[in-house]
């Protein structure tokens, strides 16, 4: 058995990846699973293997299930992860996700909302504490997976830290759930509820309220 065939038996991205214990030696290089040959071949057996009758049967019933039209249409999301929360924010609002990069300290500035400066492809973003304005504790552990969010509210340049981010997920509002008891109401104020996604719970982020606080933010 080769090592690629070795470590997509164990699935590695799994084991030492990105969605497990990041212990993998190739992660420096690449950054994440998806860029790596072993994950590329992986996906080619899938597509590639020969179905049996119980999955050919399944897949028949999936596509002729009449549509629910509930799940036309909807709304694309960034999700991401603060702590131990996943969020979504409407992917209108997000300009740009960029590689983390070195927050500078603005002077007599540390008690407030603001992180810093940050210098993205050349353009100086106000970075935010978004965890902070949620109630949220940020993960002080593995900052390999943060990533700054630029967004596309004016005026100015704003930006915000995500420890970690999952990717776009559309999903209609119809799916929305209400939120938990466990919340506070200053949390309650900047979400528009709940939904499920790959086993989470996803809080959906008010925008238009988001978007007033940090617009009219000042220090």
């Amino acid at each position: 058995m080769t090592d690629a065939a070795a470590r997509i038996a164990r699935h590695c991205w799994r084991r030492e990846g990105v969605w497990g214990e990041r212990s993998c030696d190739r992660l420096a290089g690449l950054r994440h699973c998806r860029h790596c040959p072993v994950f590329h071949q992986a996906g080619q057996e899938v597509l590639n293997r020969e179905l049996d009758a119980s999955e050919v049967r399944r897949r028949t019933e999936d596509v002729a299930r009449p549509l629910d039209v509930r799940l036309v249409g909807g709304e694309s999301l960034l999700v991401f992860r603060l702590g131990a929360a996943w969020l979504g924010l409407h992917a209108a609002a997000c300009a740009r996700v960029e590689g983390m990069v070195a927050l500078h300290p603005v002077p007599h500035m540390r008690d407030t909302l603001l992180l810093g400066l940050a210098n993205a492809r050349g353009v100086v973003c106000l970075c935010l504490d978004l965890a902070r304005m949620l109630g949220l504790r940020a993960d002080p552990g593995d900052a390999r997976g943060r990533r700054l969010v630029r967004l596309r509210w004016a005026p100015g340049d704003l930006a915000f830290v995500a420890d970690e981010i999952a990717g776009m997920q559309r999903f209609h509002a119809s799916a929305l759930e209400g939120l938990p008891d466990t919340l506070s109401d200053e949390q309650r104020r900047w979400l528009r509820g709940t939904y499920h996604w790959r086993g989470q719970h996803i809080a959906v982020l008010d925008d238009t309220r988001l978007k007033q606080a940090f617009r009219g933010w000042r220090g």
